[in-house]
């Protein structure tokens, strides 16, 4: 719980309180590794209480504080899950992940074609043998997901850029996630979503044999 408080506002130094004031409180809440992922959300609920007598010390009668309706925001959070297959689709060993999120500059004038701005790290995950990487805690947002080290006798893949893209009813007393998908810009992948569950999964695959040179190169790998 967050309170904030201010007992006085005519004493606040460069402040004029009249009939006409409107007092507006910002907060910002982030996200713990306990957030519920997918379409439940996670709810904060906030409201303001006042009094509308000035002399007011808290100690009178109850009818001279007001407050205001309760006003709810739900936060949603969402994973991908990707499933390492080869080009049989069947489950492969041997690959690590990193996932990083592109920030753009505080100017935001940064596009994603020509990169410019930051990408942040959103997790790094090792070799695992059930084959399953997954990424939580994601919000909405252009991605990048890069195969540090891939399945010996495979093929590395390059780079996959994708967006996760939500909508929901913001304006709504009670909001609610109404879509979720993920859009892949580029590499042989198609993500299922489960709004419900918040998640979006994909196979990404690697595929064996050699890989031809390019042109001008001296011979095969």
């Amino acid at each position: 719980t967050l309170t904030a408080a201010c007992n006085d506002l005519k004493k606040l130094e460069g402040v004029t309180v009249n009939a006409d004031s409107k007092v507006i409180v910002y907060y910002r809440a982030t996200l713990d590794a306990d957030a519920v992922v997918g379409a439940t959300g996670n709810p904060n609920t906030a409201y303001l209480e006042y009094n509308n007598n000035p002399y007011y010390d808290g100690k009178g009668k109850p009818e001279e504080t007001g407050k205001t309706p309760t006003d709810t925001n739900i936060v949603f959070t969402y994973k991908t899950v990707i499933n390492k297959v080869d080009e049989n689709n069947k489950p492969l060993n041997g690959a690590k992940f990193t996932l990083e999120k592109f920030v753009k500059n505080e100017s935001g004038e940064s596009t994603y074609k020509n990169e410019k701005g930051n990408w942040v790290p959103k997790s790094t995950v090792e070799t695992k043998p059930e084959t399953i990487f997954t990424f939580s805690g994601l919000d909405d947002g252009y991605y990048r997901l890069t195969e540090t080290a891939h399945p010996a006798g495979y093929n590395q893949i390059s780079p996959i850029y994708f967006t996760v893209e939500a909508t929901h009813d913001a304006e709504s007393d009670a909001p609610k996630l109404t879509a979720l998908s993920g859009n892949a810009e580029n590499g042989e992948i198609t993500f299922t979503a489960d709004k419900e569950k918040g998640s979006l999964s994909t196979n990404v695959v690697n595929k064996s044999g050699s890989t031809l040179p390019t042109t001008g190169g001296m011979g095969t790998t």
